[in-house]
């Protein structure tokens, strides 16, 4: 990875420590409301990834980032990283399934419907190495979708 890039890593990833240091909820004014805790312009990997800050062997190092983390990290891996419970399933079942997800996301698609030929041309290509994806996507795929 080339300077800038881990420069953009770094910082990304220091991000969310430094705005849960700071956003201890503080009064707005004389009602006493208080400042939200949910942070959602805090850099996060799939907003970087999307942006093309970092690639998709950043993701280890945001993983790694956040088991590192210990307490201070309140949100999920998956909120951590920017992306739904379910995006962040696909990604551990097809992890170069990464650019799918920000594409059902730009054109307001279903993943699912993103998924299916990502799988047929997975099972076309019939490379060894991607037995393991074409089974766990394909179980989960085949699985009705919740309401």
């Amino acid at each position: 990875m080339e300077k800038s890039s881990i420069m953009i890593l770094e910082a990304a990833i220091a991000a969310p420590w430094m705005a849960l240091r700071a956003r201890k909820s503080s009064p707005l004014g004389k009602e006493e409301e208080f400042v939200s805790d949910a942070r959602e312009d805090t850099a996060c990997f799939l907003a970087l990834y999307d942006q093309g800050r970092v690639d998709d062997a950043a993701l280890d190092d945001f993983v790694e980032a956040w088991h590192e983390s210990g307490d201070e990290e309140q949100r999920s891996l998956a909120e951590f990283l920017g992306m739904t419970d379910t995006e962040y399933a696909v990604i551990g079942m097809a992890p170069g399934a990464l650019g799918l997800i920000v594409r059902a996301r730009r054109e307001k698609r279903s993943l699912r419907a993103l998924l299916t030929p990502y799988l047929a041309s997975l099972r076309e290509a019939n490379d060894p190495q991607d037995r393991s994806t074409i089974h766990a996507l394909g179980h989960w795929l085949n699985k009705p979708e919740a309401p």
